[in-house]
């Protein structure tokens, strides 16, 4: 599945739906960008796309801290 994202009115992509999740966790895309996947109609929050439940910084946090990354939460790195 190849997904187009749309921030400040500019258009990215298409990107894998596996480059998508990990420039997710890398904080390159947040959950309120737009995306849409390559047949659909209507852009939608990228969470939403992904069905986060609210979690996505969370969830991605771990991958981040796995790799030796920065945390994204900003208490962490304090």
């Amino acid at each position: 599945m190849q997904i187009h994202i749309r921030r400040n009115g500019q258009k990215h992509g298409p990107y894998s739906e596996e480059q998508t999740r990990q420039m997710l966790a890398a904080g390159q895309l947040l959950v309120n960008d737009y995306a849409m996947r390559e047949g659909d109609t209507q852009w939608v929050p990228l969470g939403q796309l992904f069905d986060t439940g609210g979690d996505t910084l969370e969830n991605y946090n771990r991958v981040a801290e796995a790799v030796g990354g920065l945390s994204l939460r900003k208490k962490d790195n304090m």
